[in-house]
């Protein structure tokens, strides 16, 4: 299990995870369902264009910060 799925899951509101018969805590889940939102996770969430838009950013700020250094 990925550390950022467990709190990915975590941050999931309750209401949301009982609309779906899922059980509150990630350590409660069935094998089936584990496999699943790490699925989701991995082909959604984690290569989402948001999530590359936020790493460009992040880069181009570490550049900024460099260059204000020197």
């Amino acid at each position: 299990m990925s550390e950022r799925v467990f709190k990915v899951y975590q941050n999931v509101p309750w209401y949301i995870k009982e609309s779906a018969s899922m059980p509150d805590k990630y350590e409660d889940l069935t094998n089936d369902q584990k496999s699943f939102v790490d699925e989701f996770y991995f082909s959604t969430l984690a290569s989402s264009p948001v999530r590359e838009d936020l790493t460009a950013i992040k880069a181009d700020l570490e550049d900024v910060i460099e260059q204000i250094q020197n």
